[in-house]
């Protein structure tokens, strides 16, 4: 649990293309089971145990997303074997109280928690499907692409010396990450804060994101930076996830969607 923790702080504040919502699992089940042996009613009992570990795992998407419903949804489909109408309850309750508590500690700059809040100024049109279906098609391309690339990176690396230096090889994907993502204005700083950056609407009068995204007078530049962010995030995850460090690769694969789509947004 404590290696695990300042692993995540570590690798997430570094910049590396990693995300928080796996180790915040890993996390909260690696509580829950030290809660559990303070009790005899969930130490004695592997079928209790397994109730509290599945609300922690909910507990911990929630806190990554701050998303209790999807926490509980999560837990219900990846984590646990076998989830009767209690636990589901239980695991609900356990996800808006990590929610509500997180939220109220406000620990991200600016001060909102949910990170894909939206608003709408106009009527959906029925046109707009058309853009949808590109993001995604280009989308399940793209991630058919980094499960084959990657499963291929991870073969080499476990057959170059490499393997036998992890933290030589953390250090220098952490030092290419910083020489890359510096140069680029969209990629300074957390993945959170330019995933917030990209959902922020720029006719709300609060958008402290990258003022930059609005300028539509220069939108072949603004649409050739999103698109270069796209691919050299997409590069980095590819080297990123396989090292050992704590990560997920959840908060990576939203990023890149995320710039991609509000690239697909500008043009349209």
């Amino acid at each position: 649990l404590l290696a695990k923790s300042m692993g995540l702080m570590l690798a997430v504040g570094s910049g590396l293309m990693v995300g928080k919502e796996g180790p915040c699992v890993h996390l909260a089940c690696c509580t829950a089971n030290l809660v559990a042996r303070f009790f005899p009613k969930f130490r004695d009992n592997e079928m209790r145990k397994r109730e509290l570990i599945s609300s922690a795992a909910a507990a911990g998407v929630a806190v990554a997303f701050g998303a209790p419903v999807g926490g509980v949804l999560f837990s219900l489909e990846e984590v646990s074997s076998y989830f009767p109408a209690q636990t589901m309850w239980r695991s609900i309750f356990c996800a808006i109280i990590a929610a509500f508590t997180i939220n109220r500690l406000d620990p991200l700059p600016f001060h909102r928690y949910v990170l894909f809040e939206v608003h709408f100024h106009h009527q959906w049109q029925l046109l707009e499907l058309i853009p949808f279906a590109f993001i995604g098609v280009v989308g399940g391309i793209i991630g058919a692409a980094f499960v084959r690339v990657n499963t291929h990176l991870v073969a080499k690396r476990k057959k170059s010396a490499i393997k036998h230096w992890p933290m030589t090889e953390v250090a220098l994907v952490a030092l290419l990450t910083s020489l890359i993502d510096y140069p680029a204005v969209y990629l300074r700083g957390s993945n959170i804060s330019l995933l917030h950056s990209l959902f922020g609407d720029c006719k709300d009068h609060g958008f402290s994101g990258i003022h930059s995204m609005c300028q539509l007078e220069h939108a072949d530049s603004v649409i050739l930076s999103l698109v270069l962010c796209a691919v050299i995030k997409f590069a980095l995850t590819l080297f990123t996830f396989g090292l050992k460090v704590p990560g997920g690769i959840f908060v990576p694969s939203l990023t890149i969607g995320a710039l991609l789509g509000r690239a697909a947004a500008v043009v349209a």
